[in-house]
């Protein structure tokens, strides 16, 4: 790993090429709102780049970094199982999100997918985040193109508020949408991101929480 300090006060983690952050910090402190990892420990060092282009000796933390997924659901199950009564990976059981239930709750088919059967289809995780800051992601793929329709992912969920964070791809319009819903009133943030995305193609939607900063990719 590399710390480098400068007027912008910008932290930078590397490691052996699984994964890349970039954070910001205050004083000495590195933000603990790090993304990117893969399961497993992480003993993490850093050194200090001055402008001369002189830098620290490395230092490491005294203990390791234990990064676990929270929720995981990779979909595996007989094709027509109900979401509802499937439980996937990690966290993964299933149940209806208050006020947004289907005549018919999403199945899965025999390629491990997830389809909706009807409309308004919302469903919560049972696996409970560790903080209020992470990210949730899913693979999107478009078998065919159904007008008006609207998929994406959901965060910081708490349905007895009926309040949420959701990126979606709005088929209407042919982009991708970030909504923020505050007791049942949704509002969209920061405009809609034009986009393709056409009948075979897959594409993983991230939507990442991080203290006020909630984005899309």
């Amino acid at each position: 790993y590399r710390c480098r300090y400068d007027a912008a006060r910008t932290l930078e983690y590397a490691s052996a090429g699984s994964f890349t952050f970039t954070g910001t910090i205050t004083g000495p402190t590195p933000s603990a709102n790090w993304s990117g990892l893969d399961n497993g420990s992480y003993r993490v060092r850093a050194r200090a780049d001055f402008i001369d282009g002189t830098h620290s000796p490395w230092a490491f933390a005294p203990a390791d970094v234990s990064v676990s997924l929270f929720l995981s659901d990779s979909f595996t199950d007989a094709a027509g199982t109900a979401i509802t009564s499937h439980t996937g990976e990690t966290g993964a059981s299933w149940t209806v999100q208050s006020g947004n239930s289907p005549v018919t709750p999403d199945k899965i088919d025999a390629a491990g997918a997830l389809y909706a059967n009807a409309a308004n289809g919302i469903y919560q995780a049972a696996g409970s985040p560790p903080s209020a800051d992470y990210y949730v992601e899913a693979v999107l793929t478009k078998p065919s193109t159904v007008t008006n329709d609207k998929v994406g992912v959901m965060g910081r969920a708490d349905p007895a508020a009926n309040s949420w964070y959701m990126a979606r791809w709005n088929e209407a319009g042919s982009n991708w949408q970030l909504y923020r819903t505050v007791a049942g009133v949704s509002t969209q943030m920061n405009g809609s991101i034009a986009g393709s995305f056409n009948v075979g193609d897959s594409h993983v939607l991230r939507l990442t929480m991080s203290g006020s900063t909630i984005s899309m990719s």
